[in-house]
């Protein structure tokens, strides 16, 4: 007698962590779905295997999130696949897989090696991207004598039925039509517990990534301002200030009594904004800088406002906390700044680093420091795309011309949309800039 088919209708409300009960569910699953995709098998070192998987994860993030099961046949069973080597890939890698096609880098991608009596199972979560992810870059890679692309730059990829496809109208009202109601709930669900807080009581605001779930698995926190306390990091006042030099001010204050907490993005965005009027103090630009580091924001102009010596005595201390993504870019400052400090930096996380992008990171760049121009050389190209108010603008971008690169940071806005291309014009600019002024810094 046929067994009966069980279908991946899934619950995803407490799937960001990957269970053994949930893994369990999984790997009975025998169809794939909208929020189910089966996989025989993965080669880490095919780029077009890699370019498929990234076409179905972002179009998971864009359809309310789900997951891609490797190792798995057609009718989800085993494939009898080795999955040593994807296994062995780090969780950091994934993400700046995602992130070289979308200019986005993901935090909630994660994945787990599930083996049992009947088999082993590589199997990724993907949680819901909030606004639909657009591909930034064509996912092209060989198939013998020709090209092939998985995606192209500009493409928004939704989950249709089993398969991955190119976005419909209805997928992008859909879409907005989610993220409109979250967050109405999100509000209101504020204002709720504001409201319902007793005399006495204080409301605490988390970081997005800290979940209350009620799996077993998860790792016990418990909110506190001990600055030993392990993973839920504070988040420094944002209120109403007056100035952005107030506001520094107050994050300052914060960070002198939590050095476990660090501004939050959008303050750091408005310093960015407003940096040429901040004050020469090296205590508050220290700080800036390293948030800048934990929080995924441009960090170079604050390097270069520190001047080397005291740049890398940050540093220096955030590559001894071995944090990602702080370490990766902790080696890219000390690669631009050079000189035997910098040099003392890279090995040092070459050598010692628990990330093994990190470490290969710093293998890479190891051998090019000294060689003049290689900040331009490592992150400059002729080209770079704005978002404006009037449409997308190709810049031509030179070596020769720093300042006119400097002043297109400035005209170009600062929105989400653009976060991407300031990153990398700030890498450029005061990358460069660092690498003249740390010549012969120790």
């Amino acid at each position: 007698m046929a067994r009966k088919r069980k279908t991946s209708r899934l619950s995803l409300r407490n799937a960001d962590s990957l269970s053994t009960e949930s893994c369990t569910h999984l790997i009975e699953v025998q169809r794939e779905s909208r929020v189910v995709d089966f996989k025989s098998s993965f080669d880490p070192a095919s780029s077009g295997e890699w370019c498929e998987l990234i076409k179905d994860m972002v179009a998971m993030a864009n359809t309310g999130g789900g997951y891609i099961i490797i190792g798995a046949m057609n009718d989800g069973s085993s494939s009898g696949a080795d999955l040593t080597g994807l296994a062995a890939v780090d969780q950091a890698v994934v993400v700046d897989k995602v992130a070289k096609y979308t200019d986005i880098q993901p935090s909630d991608i994660s994945f787990k090696h599930f083996k049992w009596a009947g088999g082993e199972r590589l199997i990724f979560y993907i949680s819901p991207s909030d606004i639909p992810i657009v591909f930034s870059k064509p996912g092209t890679y060989a198939v013998g004598e020709k090209q092939k692309n998985a995606f192209s730059a500009g493409m928004i990829y939704f989950r249709h039925g089993s398969k991955s496809e190119p976005a419909r109208q209805g997928d992008i009202d859909r879409a907005f039509q989610a993220m409109f109601l979250k967050r109405r709930n999100e509000l209101l669900e504020g204002i709720s517990q504001v409201v319902r807080a007793g005399p006495g009581e204080k409301v605490v605001v988390l970081p997005k990534a800290a979940v209350v779930t009620d799996d077993a698995n998860a790792f016990p926190v418990r909110v506190t301002d001990n600055p030993l306390a392990p993973e839920v990091r504070g988040l420094v006042s944002s209120g109403k200030y007056s100035s952005c030099q107030e506001e520094l001010a107050g994050v300052v204050r914060d960070m002198e009594t939590d050095p476990e907490a660090f501004a939050a993005a959008a303050q750091l965005w408005r310093f960015y904004m407003n940096r040429r009027s901040l004050t020469e103090d090296p205590k508050s630009i220290g700080f800036i800088l390293t948030s800048s580091l934990n929080r995924r924001c441009p960090p170079y102009y604050w390097a270069y406002r520190l001047r080397p010596a005291h740049a890398l005595k940050v540093i220096e201390e955030e590559s001894s906390r071995d944090t990602y993504p702080s370490v990766a870019l902790t080696v890219r400052l000390a690669f631009a700044i050079g000189g035997n400090g910098g040099r003392h930096v890279v090995e040092k996380v070459a050598g010692k680093s628990r990330y093994p992008s990190a470490r290969k990171l710093a293998k890479r760049l190891l051998p090019l420091i000294g060689v003049p121009g290689r900040v331009w050389q490592e992150c400059g190209s002729s080209s770079i795309r704005v978002l404006s108010s009037t449409g997308s603008e190709i810049h031509r971008l030179s070596e020769a011309t720093p300042k006119e690169t400097e002043l297109l940071i400035d005209r170009s806005p600062f929105n989400h949309s653009n976060y991407g291309a300031i990153k990398k014009l700030d890498a450029i600019v005061y990358g460069s800039m660092l690498e003249k002024e740390g010549r012969g810094a120790t």
